[in-house]
Formats: structure tokens, C-alpha cells, sequence
């Protein structure tokens, strides 16, 4: 879409207009992106000093694509943005999932909500359950995203060999994302590499503390609100995990209550829409001082 707009101010379309491109995705490896994806990528590096502003959505993407030849001086970063009527606290959530899941009501419920992929570690979550589990015989882990089920041989080799048992479910892809997540205790991104996790977002949005991996932007989403730890480091991972659950309830509903705030304050749907605007404003102040001169 950023080529195809930049093309049709060549060609004298809407060659008054300021031209904004958008860019949604980190670039860890562009050699690793298909083919014409890595060639749209290098062709935009090259035409992207053409833009009035690049948009990115982290500031992982616009590092990652700066790298690349992407014009620096461009640079916008405005996060996605999260609805908290839908993601939002859910008294009733923690009952039934539990229910759900054949657990025991007062269950300590640690999250994980990422698709099947290298990058995500699921391996890596299992692993720091076996040790969560052995000093905290109360806790329950949730692995749920799409390729999550034991249909997955991977993954259920990796359960089998944990010994976790019902301890530990995959609930593959849900339509109840919103609820699932309002009933952890703590959420947990493991990730290798991240751009804007979402689901980092979602979980804080539900009042949820979240312990991150340093990758990307989640520690900056997270900020004082949760625990980041460093990335591939299952050992630490299993740590923070453990400390957060043996916090009283008080505290570790208070740094919930904190994440929701963060999320408000930076990361809603209206304060992202905000930052659009000013862009949008901004731009047309330019131009109706550039037409007026």
C-alpha cells in the first residue's frame, strides 16, 4: 500500500495530498521474508524518504526498518490500541474457566496466548511450568492460540515428557480470548522476538500483571506494572513466575489494577486515536499554510 501511494504521486495522483505510510511489523530478517515481500521491503527503503511521516506501530519496527534504509527522519511511532470494554476485568471468568478446566477454584492461573511458532517458545513456557509447579503446587498453566493443542506433535511430546499433566492445558484457537484472559492470574509472553505484542496489551487491559520477555516493545508496554526478563532464559522465566504468584493477592491485584491504567492512559483505543489525529491535524495545518503562502 506505501509503494502503491508513493507510485501514484508520480504519476500526479493526489500529488497535493501529504503522503503517510503505515508499517505494522517488526523485520527481524528481511532475508527471511518471502521473496516479494523482501523485495516491496527494499524498494520501499528506497523510496521511503518520499513520505511526509512513516507510522510505525513499535519502536522495534521502525528500528528494524531503519536498518534496512527506511528514512529515520520519518520516523512516528503511535502502539496499537485496545478496546477496554472487551478486554476488561471478569469476576465471573475466573470461576468458570476454572470450571471449565476441571480445576480447583482457588487455582493460580498463568497464561500464555500465542500462536504455534519457534519464535513464541512455547517450549520455553512448558519448561519454566516444571519448575513453577514443584514450589507451587497451586499453579495451572494456559497455553491457547492457534496450532496450541496436543494435536501438535511438538507440543505434545513437550507436555508429555513435562509430567504436568491436567496441570498444564492447550486450548488450540478460541472465540472467548477475552474471557480466557480475564481469568489468569498472570500472563506470560516468552517470546524470542516481538514487535507490539497484542496479547501483552489484552492481558494488561484485563487487569492481568504480565511477565515479558525484553524483546521489541514489551518491556516498554509493561513498564512498572509487571517483570521482564531476558529472552531464551527459561530459569529466570520460571522465577519471576514464581515470585508473582506467591505475592499476596493484594499486591499482585494492585499491579493488575496498575496494568489497566498503563493501558488506558497509553494504549486505548481513544488515546491511540488521539495520536492519529494530531498527526492528521498537523499535516493539514502544513498544508493549509503551504497553500496559503
Amino acid at each position: 500500500g506505501n509503494l502503491v501511494a508513493s507510485a501514484l504521486r508520480r504519476f500526479g495522483i493526489g500529488r497535493r495530498a501529504s503522503l503517510l505510510w503505515g508499517v505494522r511489523q517488526s523485520l527481524p530478517d528481511v532475508a527471511r521474508e518471502k521473496s516479494g515481500t523482501a523485495m516491496a521491503i527494499r524498494l520501499g527503503a528506497r523510496c521511503s524518504a518520499a513520505a511526509r511521516a512513516i507510522v510505525y506501530n513499535s519502536e522495534q519496527a521502525a528500528r528494524d526498518h531503519e536498518a534496512v534504509g527506511f528514512a529515520s527522519a520519518r520516523r512516528v511511532v503511535i502502539p496499537n490500541g485496545f478496546d477496554l470494554d472487551v478486554f476488561a476485568p471478569d469476576a465471573s471468568a475466573r470461576a468458570s474457566v476454572r470450571a471449565e478446566l476441571d480445576w480447583p477454584h482457588d487455582a493460580l492461573v498463568v497464561g500464555c496466548v500465542a500462536r504455534f511458532h519457534p519464535v513464541k517458545n512455547h517450549d520455553g513456557v512448558i519448561a519454566a511450568a516444571q519448575a513453577v509447579v514443584a514450589s507451587q503446587p497451586r499453579a495451572r498453566f494456559v497455553l491457547m492460540g492457534e496450532g496450541v493443542t496436543m494435536d501438535n506433535p511438538s507440543l505434545a511430546s513437550a507436555v508429555r515428557a513435562s509430567g504436568l499433566g491436567t496441570r498444564l492445558r492447550l486450548l488450540g484457537s478460541r472465540g472467548d480470548v477475552p474471557r480466557v484472559t480475564a481469568a489468569f492470574d498472570v500472563a506470560v509472553c516468552a517470546s524470542h522476538a516481538e514487535g507490539f505484542p497484542n496479547v501483552v496489551g489484552e492481558a494488561m487491559a484485563c487487569a492481568v500483571p504480565c511477565i515479558v520477555t525484553d524483546v521489541g516493545d514489551s518491556a516498554r508496554i509493561v513498564a512498572e506494572t509487571g517483570c521482564v526478563v531476558p529472552p531464551g532464559n527459561d530459569a529466570a522465566l520460571a522465577r519471576a513466575i514464581t515470585m508473582m504468584l506467591a505475592m499476596p493477592p493484594e499486591r499482585r491485584h494492585a499491579l493488575g489494577a496498575a496494568a489497566r491504567r498503563r493501558v488506558r492512559d497509553e494504549f486505548s483505543i481513544a488515546a491511540v486515536a488521539r495520536r492519529y489525529r494530531d498527526l492528521y491535524a498537523s499535516e493539514v495545518d502544513l498544508m493549509a499554510s503551504s497553500c496559503a503562502g
